[in-house]
């Protein structure tokens, strides 16, 4: 796991000694992605500059040194991991060290980007061709790995995070207005917009060419396919759900470090910490964390439930609101992109990092409901499929005007329900059309994602492919590596998604939630895990926003001193509503902390202190930069 940026010169302008420095400040603001290792490398026409941070996890040694270079001069920056790396090294006989990063090198020479389907693992990377004089830049199936791009001025600039780009002062810090639509819609930035003006995401499955002459070429190398269910009973469904567990956990083993594991009370980090239990050859170290809270459920017990289950050596921290609010600061400060959700990814993070400062990969139960219908609503749908066939045959900018008056005025869970027929992934809109309208004075229309067979697999499909990498993934990733910890997802695996995602609905929605996955791991769990009933892991927020020591940080939706507001962004009146509406009992908590959290981003990233989280702020300066490249 690594930070990567780099430039490339698309108007025969050579990279002058300015933007070199420009991409050493990326550089530091990477730092806390890769601290134990840094390398700059410019072409020596000026035409390109890649620059690497690395976390070492596989080959630690000065031979996994970044950018690395080959024999023929090509040369690659590498974030991510590919765990089938040794296969690929014995199937096409590569004569190379035996690292992920040195494999990958070598097939992109041997094959180009046709070996992208045959990566097992996550990842963004670019890659130097020295022959065709171009860039490659690439990002893995799912998202989970991410990468920012932007064509302006005879440049191709990029990075893993926005803010490096921000703090290198190589892109202006212009807000999107479109992209500021779609977050309040979403309450996360979808791919590929960015928050500012000018740079998009990379967006997953993609590959973006770019020559030195200003050639650009942009390709989806990975779809979701098409849902065409396959025909299987269901203890063989079961028997290959555990085959394909148990290889993406063996995968997600691979590491020249420790690995440990983020443990919550629910199904999904069990059956990941039951499997890689039976892996690990010393007791697992585990990471949960619970809640004091009159209103929500704290895990905690559940969870040393499975942790005594597994054997691990495992840490348990209960937070108050109190060490929420001391937190928060550094919360907003490691947000690369805002978002309304994260905050449970940042606080476990800080406790594992806390409780073993020496750790750097952990594994995570996220993706299990995607894969396995875990949420409510996929259940709902899934049972009423055959009444639903016939109004699916309504067309769609029909179904979705139907939806859209129906969540006008007050709301009322028959509205609800009759809308996520008509239109399913409007469940995941947060701010309507009307209320995006009166907040920023516009409001981009939603068209919706491609038609699927049914509302189950429209809404599966857009999770998958919108809900997963634009907030789950990216929100892990980025309060992961605010921590320098790398977090890897063995039900995101590509092979498991493929085939849960061909299941026929009656097999994957067969009993109770999650069956499926509790009967392919019915041996490993604990009785309490498997009859515990599916709650979602869920922060007190709206009592620590009302009654506890959040309350101030609601009140700044009241303030005069609202930097959205001043600089013309959000209307005061309608900021002021959501407030009262919140206060009142009118309105989910995310409203307003989709607010808070957006305003907290705008302020640091007009701060001087861009893209550095606090955590790395202290030792970031004084860093030198190599200038070597390692040499396969």
């Amino acid at each position: 796991m690594c930070g990567i940026a780099g430039i490339l010169s698309i108007d025969g302008r050579p990279i002058s000694d300015e933007e070199v420095a420009q991409l050493r400040t990326a550089s530091d603001a990477l730092r806390h992605r890769g601290p134990d290792d840094e390398g700059l490398w410019t072409h020596p026409s000026r035409h390109a500059a890649l620059i690497h941070r690395r976390l070492a996890i596989i080959d630690p040694t000065p031979e996994g040194h970044q950018p690395m270079q080959s024999r023929s001069g090509n040369r690659i920056v590498f974030n991510g991991e590919i765990y089938n790396y040794q296969e690929l090294r014995r199937a096409y006989r590569l004569n190379v060290p035996p690292s992920d990063t040195a494999v990958l090198l070598a097939l992109l020479e041997l094959k180009g980007n046709k070996i992208l389907p045959e990566l097992r693992g996550f990842f963004s990377f670019a890659y130097w061709d020295e022959s065709k004089r171009s860039l490659l830049l690439a990002r893995d199936a799912i998202g989970k790995k991410p990468l920012y791009y932007s064509l302006r001025n005879g440049r191709c600039m990029f990075a893993s995070e926005l803010r490096a780009l921000l703090s290198s002062g190589l892109i202006p810090c212009t807000i999107s207005r479109a992209a500021l639509s779609e977050y309040l819609r979403f309450y996360c930035v979808p791919h590929p917009f960015s928050m500012i003006e000018g740079v998009q995401m990379l967006p997953p499955g993609s590959m973006l060419e770019i020559s030195e002459h200003g050639d650009v070429a942009m390709e989806r190398w990975y779809r979701l396919p098409e849902y065409l269910p396959i025909a299987i009973e269901y203890p063989d469904a079961v028997r290959e759900t555990r085959r394909i567990l148990e290889r993406s956990v063996h995968d997600r083993l691979v590491s020249d470090v420790p690995v440990g594991a983020f443990l919550s009370g629910g199904l999904d980090s069990n059956v990941v910490v039951g499997l890689a239990a039976q892996n690990s050859k010393n007791p697992l170290e585990t990471f949960s964390i619970g809640f004091r809270s009159n209103y929500t459920e704290n895990e905690l017990p559940t969870a040393e439930i499975g942790a005594r289950a597994f054997g691990t050596a495992h840490h348990s921290i209960e937070i108050s609101d109190s060490d929420v609010a001391f937190a928060l600061e550094d919360f907003f400060s490691s947000m690369d992109s805002p978002t309304g959700d994260g905050l449970n990814s940042f606080l476990i993070s800080r406790a594992a990092r806390n409780a073993n400062p020496t750790f750097k990969v952990v594994l995570s139960g996220v993706g299990g409901d995607e894969a396995f219908l875990g949420y409510r609503k996929y259940r709902w749908l899934a049972q009423r499929s055959s009444i639903l066939a016939l109004l699916w045959k309504t067309p769609q900018p029909l179904r979705s005007g139907l939806a859209t008056l129906l969540t006008m005025g007050a709301d009322a869970r028959w509205k609800t329900a009759i809308a996520t027929l008509l239109h399913p992934e409007a469940t995941r809109i947060l701010f309507r059309d009307r209320e995006i309208n009166e907040l920023t004075g516009s409001a981009l229309p939603y068209s919706g994602v491609r038609s699927a067979a049914s509302p189950l697999v429209s809404l599966l499909r857009f999770d998958l492919e919108h809900y997963l990498p634009n907030m789950l993934l990216r929100d892990l990733d980025a309060m992961t590596m605010s921590h320098s910890l790398e977090a890897r997802a063995p039900l995101l695996d590509k092979e498991l998604l493929e085939f849960t995602w061909q299941l026929p609905m009656n097999v994957k929605a067969r009993g109770r939630s999650k069956q499926l996955l509790i009967d392919a791991a019915h041996d490993l769990l604990p009785h309490a895990i498997k009859q515990k009933p599916k709650t979602g892991f869920e922060l007190p927020m709206r009592e620590w926003l009302l009654e506890g020591k959040l309350r101030p940080w609601l009140d700044v939706l009241l303030t005069d001193t609202l930097e959205l507001a001043q600089d013309g962004f959000l209307t005061v009146p309608a900021v002021r509503k959501i407030h009262q509406e919140f206060v009142g009992g009118r309105s989910h908590y995310l409203k307003p902390w989709n607010l808070i959290a957006l305003e907290m981003w705008y302020r640091n990233i007009k701060s001087d202190s861009i893209g550095i989280p606090n955590g790395a702020k202290a030792s970031a300066s004084g860093m030198t930069v190599s200038e070597k490249a390692g040499t396969v």
